[in-house]
């Protein structure tokens, strides 16, 4: 996509970060996380966030709380 000047949009994302989830690809799906919205402006919605407990695996990861919103802990 990069090289033919397509920007990823909301839903892109959600399949990338799952792809990374199922690969294993914790921390390469971290980055991507993060440069959704600082380089696309793309605001992360639940099922971003929800990809991103899968990649961290909340109940092996402690910090994971620290990445969600509080809307996804409730």
């Amino acid at each position: 996509m990069q090289e033919c000047d397509i920007e990823p949009d909301a839903i892109t994302f959600v399949a990338v970060l799952s792809a990374c989830s199922y690969a294993g690809l914790d921390d390469e799906g971290l980055q991507i996380f993060e440069l959704m919205e600082s380089k696309y402006k793309i605001q992360p919605s639940t099922e971003h966030y929800c990809c991103v407990a899968d990649m961290l695996d909340f109940m092996e990861n402690p910090n994971w709380e620290k990445l969600l919103p509080r809307t996804c802990l409730n």
